[in-house]
Order: structure tokens, then sequence, then C-alpha cells
């Protein structure tokens, strides 16, 4: 596809923005609405590549993950040099793209880049593919930490049934990413995002008007109840104990299945939190929250009221129903209705 058929030859990109996530921060909503808006971005000098697959490009960001996310191992075969060797040829079709139509702006996005290993390998890949005349800029969403790991562990319960290690985002990334060029953070909540909307927000960081979109999405990511995550974990943990980090067909179709229930039960459930003593040991003052506060002016320090002698470190903690506040009549209302559909938990 000629992204650029409708532009006028410009100025060679002058700005390239690598959006970093965090996950579970709204990313698919951007991704989907500027995929879907790629060709009207184009007409206004904006480059948001239209890789092959889908609208992640995380095809793009494979030279500084250093590994292969999850999501690609089955489709390159877990190899990673016919990953790089494709994710190379990508590189070079943008390269192309740019040399040809000189867009103002390059936009990347990918909600991993926070745990990339080989980050700086970007200078290298924009001087080789995009030319030296960039300015290099790097965005980053970011929720309070006891927000962020229920999230995570939401998303690591569709393939694994142990929770993530890892409790908050890779922080120390910013300051690699800071060498490399700007870097701006924004708090990841309705109070703090322009107009309570992060697509709204993300355009008024990069420069692109929001007449330039088309209409976008919302909730393009459901959340699961603390209810649901116990059900998802005790389902992988039935069928699947010895897989981890292996999407299987039968437990999306389960999640599929137990996102209807949820949605038949609106107002039933239990918003997904943790309990307040793992909430209060991970939004406590720690230096890495502190360097974020003082250095890239976000405070997501936060007070749950639990005195210090009862904060709990959540790392080690395997059973979902331990971590979170769930309600227990409902939780079994809940296995009951699955049960019915679904003899196998």
């Amino acid at each position: 596809m000629n992204w650029f058929r409708f532009l006028k030859p410009k100025p060679t990109a002058q700005r390239v923005i690598v959006h970093l996530g965090s996950a579970k921060t709204g990313t698919t909503t951007i991704q989907q609405t500027f995929w879907e808006s790629s060709e009207r971005l184009a007409r206004k000098g904006v480059l948001y590549p239209k890789l092959p697959v889908w609208h992640p490009h995380h095809l793009l960001t494979i030279p500084a993950m250093g590994f292969l996310q999850r999501s690609l191992v089955d489709r390159f075969d877990n190899s990673f040099d016919q990953a790089m060797e494709q994710s190379r040829e990508a590189w070079r079709n943008v390269s192309g793209t740019v040399q040809q139509h000189r867009p103002h702006t390059v936009i990347l996005s990918s909600e991993f880049l926070l745990t990339a290993q080989k980050a700086t390998v970007f200078a290298e890949l924009f001087d080789e593919f995009l030319g030296q005349s960039f300015q290099a800029e790097f965005l980053a969403y970011l929720r309070h930490s006891s927000d962020f790991f229920v999230s995570s562990t939401q998303q690591t319960l569709k393939a694994s049934c142990i929770p993530p290690i890892r409790t908050r985002p890779k922080l120390e990334m910013l300051d690699v990413y800071a060498k490399l060029g700007k870097v701006t953070v924004r708090a990841f909540n309705r109070d703090s995002l322009i107009d309570g909307d992060v697509v709204r927000d993300f355009t008024a960081q990069t420069g692109v008007q929001p007449s330039w979109l088309k209409r976008h999405p919302h909730n393009a990511n459901i959340g699961m109840s603390a209810e649901g995550m116990i059900l998802l974990q005790d389902y992988r943990k039935e069928h699947h104990a010895s897989r981890e980090n292996v999407f299987t067909h039968d437990t999306e179709a389960f999640l599929k299945r137990l996102l209807a229930e949820e949605k038949k039960r609106a107002g039933q459930l239990t918003a997904a939190k943790l309990r307040p003593e793992f909430a209060q040991f991970l939004d406590r003052a720690t230096p890495d929250l502190l360097h974020l506060r003082d250095c890239f002016s976000l405070d997501l320090i936060r007070d749950h009221g639990v005195p210090d002698s009862d904060m709990r470190d959540v790392k080690g903690v395997r059973d979902v129903a331990e971590m979170v506040v769930f309600d227990r009549d409902a939780l079994e209302e809940l296995r009951d209705a699955m049960r019915n559909q679904t003899p196998i938990i």
C-alpha cells in the first residue's frame, strides 16, 4: 500500500516519536486508531507505518527488544534470526517511504519497550534507515504500580497460571531513552489525560490534530473482574499448568465466554484491585518512584493508609485469590455459570 500517494513532498523527517507503552495504558486503542487513520495521517505528513500484521510495531522493535515477545514466538517458530531478518526488511520499507515522501513526523508504537534489552540500538536504526536529520523523542504512559500489576497479571494469565514477577515497568529504562532523545512521561488516569482520553492526549503530545484521525474506538482491551481473574487462573492451572507463556485456543475461547458472562453481570462483580497491604507496598516511596518524580515530573507514589508493619510484598504470592479483593458469593455464581457452559472447571 502506498501510504503517501496523496502527499506532496515535504522536508525530510524531523521527528521520530517512539511510543514506549507501557502495557495496559490504552496502547491498543492508540495503535488501532492510528492504524486505521494511517492514510489520513499520510496526507498531513505523518507516517504511521502500516505493517503487514495488524497495528503494533513489534516487528520494527525486535532489534531493540533483543528477544522475541511471546506474541511473535509462533510466527517466527521461535527463531530470533528469522525475526531479525524480517524486521530489517520492514525497516527498509519504512526507509523507502521516508525517502520518497519525506514526512515531517514518523510515529512508532509498542507497549513492551520499557523491557527492551538493547534500546540504544534505536539510534543506529534511525541513522541507518531514516537518516541523521531526525530528532528522536520517546513517550510513555505509566500507571500506579498497584494498578499496573493487576493489569499485567490479567494479561499474563491469558498464557500462564503464574502471576508476573515484575511489579512495575523497568523505570530505569527511561534514563536509557533519555540519552537518545527527549522523554515525556504521562500518567494514565482520567484526571491527568487531556479530555480524560488517551488518544486525545497522545495526539497532543505528538502534534497530531484529532481531526486527522478517524473516530477512535473505546475500551479496545476490556479488563476482567477480580472474580474473573481467579477463574482464569483456575482454568490455566487445571488444563495448562506446565505450559507457561503459551497461548492456546481453548484458553482464548474460555476467556471470551468469561467476559460475556461478566458483561451479563455488570455492576455485580468486583473491579480488580490489590488488597490494601499489597497496594501499599507497591505504591510506597521507593528510589525508582522518587527518581521518576524528581527527574520526569510524574508522581506515582500513593498512600493506601496501611502501616509499614502490615505491608506485604506481592512477589512470591502465586494465587490470585490471595492478592485481590473479591466477593466469594459472586465468584461462586460466576463459576457456576461458566461450569454450565463448559464443564471443565
